[in-house]
């Protein structure tokens, strides 16, 4: 009987997340996507040299074509998109067809205009989906070239490939403070310029273009909500629930994904959940989540717990409504922050759940084997 195997990896980057995912269906037809991709090594990452090695290997493994499928951003957070940047690279980068890019009012487009000209990757993205609720940006700011939505927590299907995306951010919670807008703004006025497309052309402002871009990589957000809520969640798993067996490798040796010293196998479901830096501590939002989530919480068996198991955005209640999820904690070994806390280990353990790490030492890797059969049951066959 055929057998198509889907591989998914987490990359020992450290203080920062680079997940990726490669799925076939029967005709071994493929489709790859990843979900942040970025180190900082000042707060515990690894080097530039060293994600520019695991980038350069991944393109090599699984995208020989230099084309990617999906990429999804989760936030504009230095330890999350430092390499994006070099993965989208004119030499020796790919392309991408769609990215998906949280979006909550007018200052998260125009940084990612900001982040898009710093780097010249007008050529290198296909479409941009902004992920949220907020309005579209008016005739003075539509300077894409690129084609781009807006659309509220899309779900998104490769029915050929059985499998499913499907996303989720907070709604805002405090009106914009435009901060970039301001500045932009005032640029504008500044040098004569009618439109923001003029703006980019005059070489003699890149250099404040480029300090917005970086003062502002951060998003500010109001008091009460912090920038990490505005985090974009995925969940992907298989088009109709299925239970198969998932191989869950601890893998060692930095960038060398061959030296498995460690392998545990069980039956679990096969749905995965990322997280990024997202908040679940307040119960408000974290009821959000789990509504949005409600078809999905008994097929998540990979959890990707939020901001490297911070116990600001850990909740307990996690462990209850996904009964069936082994979780996933991303970190940095040295981080200042004291990630992963121990009260989110306790909470784990205590409940006899698994808890795998992830640090720039040990990276992690699971497949999932789905049956011919399978593709012939969803297509009606």
């Amino acid at each position: 009987m055929l057998v198509v195997k889907n591989s998914f990896s987490v990359l020992p980057v450290g203080q920062g997340f680079f997940y990726t995912g490669h799925l076939v269906d029967c005709t071994k037809k493929s489709y790859n996507f990843v979900y942040d991709c970025g180190s900082e090594k000042r707060i515990g990452g690894i080097s530039i040299a060293s994600l520019r090695a695991m980038i350069d290997q991944y393109i090599r493994k699984d995208l020989p074509s230099h084309e990617l499928d999906m990429l999804v951003i989760s936030h504009f957070d230095s330890d999350h998109v430092k390499g994006v940047n070099y993965l989208l690279r004119n030499e020796g980068g790919v392309k991408v067809k769609t990215v998906y890019i949280p979006y909550y009012s007018l200052d998260d487009y125009l940084l990612v205009v900001l982040w898009i000209d710093f780097f010249d990757l007008y050529d290198r993205i296909e479409k941009i989906v902004f992920v949220g609720d907020a309005e579209k940006p008016d005739d003075l700011y539509n300077i894409f070239n690129i084609k781009y939505t807006v659309e509220k927590n899309p779900i998104k299907s490769e029915d050929w490939l059985a499998w499913t995306f499907k996303f989720y951010n907070n709604p805002a919670q405090s009106p914009s403070v435009k901060i970039i807008k301001q500045k932009i703004d005032t640029l504008l006025c500044q040098e004569r310029c009618a439109d923001f497309q003029t703006l980019l052309q005059k070489k003699t402002v890149k250099k404040e273009l480029q300090e917005i871009y970086e003062n502002n990589i951060k998003p500010i957000r109001g008091k009460k909500y912090g920038s990490n809520d505005t985090s974009l969640c995925l969940f992907h798993g298989p088009v109709v629930p299925i239970e198969q067996t998932i191989s869950v490798s601890r893998l060692t040796g930095g960038a060398n994904l061959n030296e498995v010293f460690w392998e545990d196998t069980s039956i679990l479901p096969v749905g995965s959940l990322l997280t990024g830096d997202i908040s679940l501590m307040d119960d408000e939002l974290y009821e959000k989540f789990v509504n949005h989530y409600t078809d999905e919480l008994q097929q998540v068996g990979a959890f990707f717990v939020p901001h490297h198991g911070s116990n600001d955005s850990w909740n307990r209640k996690i462990i209850y409504d996904f009964p069936k999820a082994s979780f996933f904690v991303s970190y940095g070994m040295t981080n200042r922050y004291g990630h992963p806390k121990e009260a989110l280990k306790d909470d784990i353990y205590t409940h006899q759940r698994m808890l795998y790490f992830v640090n720039e030492e040990v990276g992690a890797s699971y497949s999932i084997c789905i049956h011919h059969e399978y593709f012939k049951k969803i297509s009606g066959l």
